[in-house]
């Protein structure tokens, strides 16, 4: 009798951490849902495909029309994971066609810079490179196209032209400024040399 007491309680308690876990994962989706939409409704110019920095029209960025590129690198990465919930979505692509306004093909390799192309030139930064790069080879990983993994292969070209011997090596954190060399563009540099292997 005891044991299937304790057999009866063990299925109680399994059913409930079922059920506890597919109603997480179900509020997990909706907020996901929720927070796509408002990204893309909130601070999508419908116009132009580009993302704002901010709604907030106080705080509007006075150097740019639109966000810096540091905001997509996350913003890429998220859409790729939403893919990963529904592969057959187009987050992605999204997203991808904002990043690439980003573009600027200057020597001595092109890459993203850190506003809108046509909107000035500005500076190029070597992490946020980094960080496409990677959501764009997990891209690939998932969904093998073309466009992620000759981005991410400019990208790595890029990334070696801000390479040098001093300060033991390693990589520059803003394209010409030989002042800063950190973990945050050392880190991410590897992760793409890896993924790249």
């Amino acid at each position: 009798m005891n044991t299937v007491f304790i057999r009866l309680k063990l299925i109680l308690i399994f059913g409930f951490c079922i059920f506890y876990y597919s109603a997480q994962a179900q509020d997990y989706k909706a907020h996901i849902k929720d927070l796509n939409t408002a990204i893309n409704t909130r601070l999508n110019d419908k116009r132009s495909g580009l993302y704002y920095e901010t709604i907030d029209t106080v705080k509007k960025d006075r150097q740019n029309l639109h966000s810096w590129l540091w905001p997509l690198c996350a913003l890429v990465q998220a859409a790729n994971e939403m893919e990963v919930l529904q592969p057959d979505s187009a987050y992605l692509k999204r997203v991808s066609r904002a990043i690439d306004q980003y573009y600027n093909g200057s020597p001595p390799a092109p890459a993203y810079q850190d506003c809108v192309t046509a909107e000035r030139k500005s500076s190029r930064f070597y992490d946020d490179n980094e960080w496409i790069a990677i959501a764009y080879l997990d891209a690939y990983q998932r969904k093998p196209q073309k466009k992620y993994l000759d981005d991410a292969k400019m990208i790595y070209s890029f990334i070696l032209s801000g390479i040098d011997t001093v300060a033991g090596g390693g990589v520059y954190w803003k394209e010409g400024d030989l002042t800063s060399k950190n973990t945050c563009s050392n880190g991410p540099a590897i992760i793409v040399a890896l993924q790249l292997y």
